[in-house]
């Protein structure tokens, strides 16, 4: 059977279903009937929130299932939440995604070799209040010792993610 579309194909306006009918004994209803806010989604929303689901939301994890970066995968779950409905607030966004989406930009970019980038790769995210190093990965300022240490304070919510990242990066 062919998975029902929520939206038309000729103006993208959601759908109303107007007759239900059963496989099994052909029984049919009319009426005008609401779709949920899922069915409204695309058919890659729909794989992206089963992959999400099927990771329990977590998103290193989804980034790993889609092979995409940490600010991708925040973008499309962002896009989700907007199409079905409701309202994003990117301006608060944790100090534990700002810490993520500053190592998935500067830390490990994901950037075509000789192209750079004029914005951001994900601009639904703001980016961390600390000055951004332009060129390749950045180098600790610290011992490992020391790092683990940060990166426990950091975990204990004893300093932020851009505390942390200044004690070790500089």
């Amino acid at each position: 059977m062919n998975q029902m579309p929520g939206r038309c194909p000729i103006c993208n306006n959601e759908l109303t279903v107007t007759r239900l009918q059963c496989g099994q004994c052909g029984t049919g209803i009319d009426g005008a009937f609401g779709l949920s806010p899922l069915q409204s989604l695309t058919g890659e929303q729909v794989r992206f929130v089963e992959a999400f689901i099927k990771c329990k939301g977590k998103i290193k994890d989804v980034e790993e299932e889609l092979g995409i970066s940490y600010p991708t995968v925040v973008g499309r779950l962002n896009d989700i939440v907007r199409a079905m409905g409701y309202d994003v607030n990117e301006s608060e966004v944790s100090e534990v995604d700002q810490f993520e989406y500053y190592q998935a930009q500067v830390l490990n970019p994901q950037v075509t070799p000789g192209i750079r980038p004029t914005a951001p790769i994900a601009p639904s995210i703001p980016a961390p209040s600390m000055p951004v190093r332009p060129v390749g990965p950045l180098k600790p300022k610290v011992t490992e010792e020391q790092r683990k240490q940060i990166l426990e304070d950091l975990n204990e919510g004893k300093i932020s993610a851009t505390e942390a990242m200044k004690k070790i990066y500089g």
